[in-house]
């Protein structure tokens, strides 16, 4: 809301009488424009009729009936943190016309009040009373606005130009976005966002919000202001938290901004700091383009401004918190350089660099500030990270930020630049670093591996279980002895699975979680293993009448899979005109031998796994057959 580009002060335009009267007489507003931009107009007002402005609100359901005193009204009061509140309109038509004969009942009176001077014109009252009585209506509305008579009123004022149905569509597409804004912003309570205090449809200028007015700059003019184009890093950095909290505050209620640049953030100056310097208030404004976190996603074209967007922004994906993080460490970027990262760059081309996740951002913070502490620099580049998992969380961005504050982390001495002897015993320990790390990530893995295979057994999954334990078991067990804790946990795992398996007779399964169990064994350390020695033998003599005939399974399971792979190579054979009737006969006999083996194995000594086999037997030399049928027809035919 920058008065400075209209080339008036504030004091020269409310000199003026205001020129724009509003529904009934609400507000009065300046002709003079103190921001452009989007899809409104934003001028200076002051109000006139509070009361028809409340009036308004009661019907919309944003208000209480009884700031008028109207009783047996229905009203939903709008709960502490706004979230998810809808307000309920009057839909009767008489009590509407009822509530604005009460907002204009109150209006004559308190005019009239304000007009008795003497006693021949009635009982006088005391003027100090009736002003009491105005502040304390403002303040049952709201009390910030008892804060100062001036709002800022954003009007919707299309661009001329277009034709009937061009200028339909607009509207209709405005008019939306600059609802949305509003019901946004109602929800939102911080002392760095820009407050509404309400939404009017006026029969002469259309849709009217009602806003606080910030006397300021916007922050990109208030940059510019500066003798050297930029911010000094304590003033950026002080600026940026603040904004932080309310984008964080933002997230809380379940809305991504997606346009924070510093023509978006607004600077009031409230008096000097206690080293002498402009003490400044960062207000968060211009919601006109942020999304609820459920809303569908929009196009690029309504996705901010080219030179401010996200990566993912840029390629169209869906965006999420993480896109505000991109945009604070951007804004920060441009306060302590004064310049912009994609600056100088045409929009296509700045989209184009911002898409390409293997390009990385053509200049960075320290290609101008070289001095920049570490600190600094690690905040605002690992922000502009392209990928969106590996740029701060809002929590660390922000405490990150006050921890430089609170210490005065800003500048360091510049180093000098190392040698390449130096440099090859750097790598060493980076790639030392390196290891380690992936060291921590792979238990992490096996431990979040192990709960998820918990998970599933208290959920009675059991086939998903084994399945899970199995399927890193082999790896687990043969790491070194800083797993053991794991290793533990995943043989009592094993364990489990083995005595799952013994008891509904699935023998086949077995006998490769207690080799796995003995391998853990094997490999705890420092650990009393008797405990797990004495149920991995129980579980093994429980066992032994049934291993020999299960590895002979085992073999027969190969064997099976040989035939299938035989059968498909001869299919490959025959489609290429290529002989194949050695390889048809040594599949018969390699079959014939899995039949007899399978035949002549005890069924009670493998358990379910048998019927199984036998099925896949049966299917097998069915497709065998089919084969051979296949291959009389060829030659029958002559192929």
């Amino acid at each position: 809301m920058n008065v400075g580009q209209t080339g008036q002060t504030l004091d020269a335009i409310i000199k003026d009488e205001p020129q724009l009267v509003l529904k009934n007489n609400i507000a009065r507003a300046w002709k003079h424009a103190i921001a452009k931009g989007g899809f409104g107009t934003l001028l200076l007002a002051r109000f006139d009729n509070v009361f028809a402005f409340g009036a308004e609100l009661i019907n919309q359901g944003e208000a209480d009936p009884a700031i008028l005193g109207l009783e047996g009204i229905p009203y939903s009061p709008r709960p502490e943190n706004g979230q998810g509140w809808l307000p309920t309109p009057i839909e009767d038509p008489q009590v509407r016309k009822r509530v604005i004969k009460a907002g204009q009942d109150s209006w004559t009176a308190y005019q009239n009040a304000r007009a008795q001077k003497a006693p021949d014109q009635g009982p006088t009252i005391d003027r100090g009373d009736v002003i009491m009585q105005y502040c304390d209506f403002l303040r049952q509305m709201d009390i910030e606005l008892t804060q100062s008579p001036l709002l800022a009123v954003k009007v919707l004022i299309p661009p001329t130009g277009k034709n009937a149905d061009e200028e339909r569509v607009f509207r209709s597409e405005v008019e939306r976005k600059f609802i949305d804004e509003y019901f946004m912003l109602r929800r939102l309570k911080h002392p760095n966002i820009v407050r509404t205090h309400g939404l009017i449809e006026d029969p002469k200028y259309g849709w009217t919000l009602y806003m606080d007015y910030i006397d300021g700059l916007t922050l990109e003019d208030y940059i510019i202001s500066q003798e050297d184009k930029r911010l000094p890093a304590p003033v950026a950095l002080k600026i940026v938290e603040r904004v932080a909290d309310a984008v964080k505050y933002c997230h809380a209620n379940g809305i991504i901004h997606r346009d924070i640049k510093p023509a978006n953030v607004l600077i009031k100056i409230d008096g000097v700091e206690a080293d002498g310097t402009p003490k400044l208030i960062p207000y968060l404004c211009d919601f006109g383009i942020s999304k609820n976190v459920d809303s569908s996603q929009t196009t690029i074209i309504n996705l901010g401004s080219p030179h401010h967007v996200s990566p993912e922004q840029a390629c169209g994906n869906p965006v999420t918190f993480a896109s505000d993080v991109y945009q604070l460490g951007s804004l920060l970027f441009e306060m302590v350089t004064g310049k912009g990262a994609y600056e100088g760059l045409s929009i296509d081309a700045t989209l184009t660099l911002l898409r390409n996740p293997t390009i990385d951002h053509p200049t960075v913070v320290r290609d101008y500030l070289p001095n920049l502490s570490e600190r600094v620099k690690d905040l605002i580049e690992v922000a502009r990270r392209k990928d969106p998992e590996k740029r701060w969380i809002m929590d660390k961005f922000i405490s990150e930020a006050r921890y430089i504050i609170e210490k005065g982390l800003y500048d360091e001495t510049p180093r000098r630049s190392p040698t390449r002897t130096e440099l090859i015993e750097l790598w060493k320990v980076v790639d030392l670093r390196r290891a380690e790390l992936e060291t921590k990530i792979q238990f992490i893995r096996f431990e979040e591996d192990i709960d998820k295979a918990k998970e599933l057994y208290k959920a009675g999954d059991f086939i998903e279980f084994e399945m899970k334990v199995t399927s890193f078991a082999a790896q687990l067990a043969e790491r070194p002895q800083r797993y053991t804790k794991l290793k533990e946990e995943l043989t009592r795992l094993l364990l489990e699975v083995a005595d799952n398996r013994l008891k509904a007779k699935e023998y086949t399964q077995v006998g490769t979680a207690l080799t796995y169990v003995t391998k853990c064994i094997d490999g705890l350390k420092n650990v009393d293993t008797k405990v797990y020695g004495e149920e991995c033998q129980k579980l093994s003599v429980q066992f032994g009448p049934h291993s020999l005939f299960v590895s002979n399974f085992s073999n027969v399971a190969d064997s099976l899979k040989s035939v299938e792979k035989g059968i498909k190579d001869v299919y490959t054979l025959r489609t290429m005109n290529k002989p194949f009737s050695d390889k048809l006969s040594s599949l018969e006999l390699q079959l014939t031998g899995v039949r007899g083996v399978w035949t002549n194995t005890p069924r009670e000594s493998i358990g379910s796994a048998y019927e199984r086999m036998g099925q896949q037997i049966t299917d097998i030399e069915d497709a065998l057959t089919d084969l051979k049928r296949e291959t009389r027809i060829d030659r029958s035919s002559g192929q």
